[in-house]
Parts: structure tokens; C-alpha cells; sequence
């Protein structure tokens, strides 16, 4: 699959199950492992959005991190500054959890990910046979 028809996809699947109210972590990150190792680009997003405004990058972070604080889109706190450090979460969550790469990324698989996937699949196998 092409790296913009992966996100779509994705984007399209995880915005779908969370305004059914389905959606949980351990759905999204077995979602996710679909495209483990491969390139997703977000060039392939439709700017699809939650019905309380959210797009998929905001649901996913409130998902992995419950924690992290988002500004919604539109209010007087959304500036670049806040754009950044949410991008920056995602980049995190697609790199370090899911083992997502960029278009024209190369490297061999950084230990961190070899570390983390060892880790990580065992938890997705035993979320998709529960």
C-alpha cells in the first residue's frame, strides 16, 4: 500500500470507530501494527475530523497519553508553538510505539525500535486474540 492511501485509510478507520465510541488503545494500536516497519506519509490525510472536532493525530494522542494537553483547534491557545509539540507527540507515537517511517527515511532499524518491537508484538498478538 502506498504510503498516502495507508493514512487515509488509517485516518479514515480510527475517526470511523472513534465517533461509534469503539475505539480504544489496544484496538488503535492493533489497528496501527497493520503498517508496522512501512512508510506512512500524512500528505495522504483527507483532513477528516471527530464530530467533537478532533482529527486523527489529536485522537491518538489522547489515547497513548491521556496526559499530554490539547488545544482544540480554533481557540485562543492554538498557535504554531502548540501545532509543534503535537506534532512532535505524533512523531513520537508513530516512530517509538508503532514503528511507522516516513517517505525516504532510511536507516536499519534503530535498536530503540528492535527494543520496542520485541516488546510490542506480543502485546498486539494477545489484544487481537482477546
Amino acid at each position: 500500500m502506498r504510503a498516502r492511501a495507508a493514512y487515509a485509510a488509517f485516518e479514515r478507520c480510527v475517526i470511523s470507530l472513534y465517533d461509534q465510541g469503539v475505539l480504544t488503545l489496544d484496538l488503535l494500536d492493533v489497528l496501527a501494527s497493520a503498517y508496522w516497519g512501512t512508510h506512512v506519509a500524512s500528505a495522504g490525510s483527507k483532513g477528516l475530523v471527530a464530530h467533537d472536532g478532533k482529527d486523527l493525530q489529536q485522537i491518538c494522542i489522547a489515547l497513548v497519553d491521556p496526559s499530554f494537553a490539547l488545544i482544540a483547534k480554533g481557540s485562543r491557545d492554538d498557535n504554531e508553538e502548540c501545532w509543534e509539540r503535537e506534532l512532535r507527540k505524533w512523531s513520537e507515537i508513530t516512530r517509538k510505539r508503532w514503528n511507522w517511517r516516513s517517505p525516504g527515511h532510511r536507516d536499519n532499524g534503530l535498536v530503540q525500535d528492535l527494543q520496542h518491537a520485541s516488546s510490542a508484538r506480543p502485546l498486539l498478538a494477545t489484544s487481537v486474540a482477546r
